[in-house]
């Protein structure tokens, strides 16, 4: 089995008060669906969006990553073979060769 590193970033949302100014932040959750070579093989995690690393062990060999959350966030996917996937929120990439 080999193994992803996760970077799941959140872009500052930031609005104005017409009183004073004022920065908002948001904390989500995004859920990361890990999609198997070998339907239906699938892990999932649920992660915070506040820019943490994550290291993931799904038992399964994984083709596809599909990244559920506002379509503002990132997750940065370092694979095994020192390969970078880059998904946004709503988005499904593949991973190339399975991880």
């Amino acid at each position: 089995m080999k193994a992803f590193t996760i970077s799941a970033a959140l872009a500052v949302l930031s609005t104005l008060t017409s009183a004073a100014p004022a920065l908002q932040t948001r904390e989500y959750a995004i859920e990361i669906a890990y999609l198997g070579a070998d339907p239906p093989a699938t892990f999932t995690q649920i992660v915070t969006a506040d820019g943490s690393n994550f290291v993931p062990t799904p038992d399964i060999s994984v083709s596809h990553i599909k990244v559920a959350g506002p379509g503002d966030s990132v997750c940065f996917f370092y694979g095994i073979d020192e390969s970078v996937t880059v998904v946004f929120g709503g988005q499904t990439r593949d991973v190339g060769p399975p991880q």
